[in-house]
């Protein structure tokens, strides 16, 4: 896959490079790398439930995201620090959700946090996402006790669109996105 017109990263299988991250597309294999981030307790403080308790449901979620890059040009990414590779930080970026929107995610190990790291995925992202198809808003579905969270949507220049099912689950959430758009 070919990088989207004006787009500054590369969409698809390539890596994109932020001021301080390497962005790789997340996919098959990825499970291992990741499952440290989503089984800690303190990355899932607001949702308990949605700790990983095995490397295969970690896998899953990988192979899940790489489907997306095929399908979509965009999925998913793993946040690896540019001068040093080996540490993974976290994972985001933005996917088509089936709301009809780019579904925003970030999220970061606790030792990276309040880096702004959170900030520079978010912002990769909706730049991606608007590269590839600026008809469809850029959505963050974002639990109502997550204030880091919040904090970050409002940072990147998202602005609060009211409180809507999250299509991804079925859950309650407050959105943020980047466009007059009122959620279901």
């Amino acid at each position: 896959m070919t990088a989207a017109p004006g787009y500054r990263g590369l969409v698809g299988t390539e890596t994109t490079r932020t001021s301080r991250l390497l962005l790789q597309p997340m996919g098959p294999g990825d499970g291992p790398r990741l499952f440290a981030l989503f089984s800690e307790p303190d990355v899932w403080w607001y949702n308990p439930a949605g700790l990983h308790a095995d490397v295969g449901t970690t896998e899953s979620y990988a192979t899940r995201a790489g489907g997306k890059w095929d399908r979509d040009g965009l999925s998913y990414w793993v946040a690896v620090l540019a001068h040093d590779p080996t540490v993974v930080i976290g994972t985001g970026g933005v996917q088509l959700h089936g709301g009809g929107h780019w579904n925003l995610n970030y999220r970061v190990a606790p030792t990276h946090q309040r880096q702004g790291f959170a900030a520079e995925i978010a912002r990769a992202g909706i730049e991606a996402a608007r590269a590839v198809d600026t008809s469809l808003p850029v959505v963050a579905w974002i639990d109502h006790v997550n204030a880091p969270s919040i904090a970050t949507a409002l940072r990147v220049g998202l602005h609060a669109a009211g409180e809507g099912v999250d299509p991804s689950d079925g859950s309650t959430r407050l959105a943020f996105t980047d466009r007059n758009w009122i959620p279901a």
